[in-house]
């Protein structure tokens, strides 16, 4: 198993909280932020194991920040049977690339939009100088599917929103991170999602 994360012990007795002391890599990028709250903890339990005192209770998740990164999107695909290359000239507001398959290559912007506790990861500025727009679409569409409902994403393609949409996005991210580690998953009720869009990949962030 690996090493586990690092915590900050905060609070006080009857609430306590854990906040990630330092960034902690995942699958799909990198969890910059967590606070998970243990609100009804007895007054007698015993700290003297710091953090590890909580990894089997159950806390929820007051805020994060989880980065879906890039170059985590390319491995990925890679392991589905695409090439996935990032364009030098990237996009200002989402990920330039560049899908190589059996038919040629077709250039997209991915960029990611939140709806509630969900996000959607849409394609945008399609280019290929084989294919009509349509047939471009399709085979986008098929990649993004593939990809997107693989392990790290769970995402299914959205045909009201013409987009790959990740439901519970956050704790999807939160298990990802740490049940590898042995961590128990805080809950994460209430979330509204918010999304930045960058070249580097796609800022998700939320707070109670």
């Amino acid at each position: 198993m690996k090493a586990g994360p690092r915590w900050d012990v905060r609070g006080q007795t009857g609430r306590w909280a854990l906040e990630l002391a330092e960034p902690l890599a995942a699958p799909w990028g990198k969890l910059a932020k967590l606070v998970v709250e243990y609100p009804d903890l007895p007054p007698e339990v015993d700290l003297r194991a710091g953090a590890k005192t909580f990894q089997h209770r159950r806390g929820f998740a007051r805020s994060a920040e989880a980065i879906i990164e890039a170059r985590a999107l390319c491995t990925q695909a890679e392991l589905q049977g695409y090439d996935l290359r990032l364009e030098a000239a990237s996009a200002e507001r989402g990920i330039r690339i560049s899908l190589h398959d059996d038919v040629g290559a077709i250039d997209a912007t991915i960029t990611a939009k939140a709806d509630g506790a969900d996000i959607v990861i849409m394609l945008d500025d399609i280019a290929s100088d084989s294919e009509g727009q349509t047939s471009q679409q399709l085979r986008l569409q098929r990649a993004a599917q593939r990809l997107m409902s693989a392990q790290h994403y769970g995402a299914d393609w959205d045909h009201g929103v013409g987009g790959a949409r990740m439901a519970n996005v956050g704790r999807r991210l939160l298990a990802e991170a740490l049940a590898p580690m042995g961590w128990r998953i805080p809950a994460t009720p209430h979330q509204l999602l918010r999304v930045a869009n960058s070249d580097r990949g796609f800022e998700i962030s939320w707070a109670q």
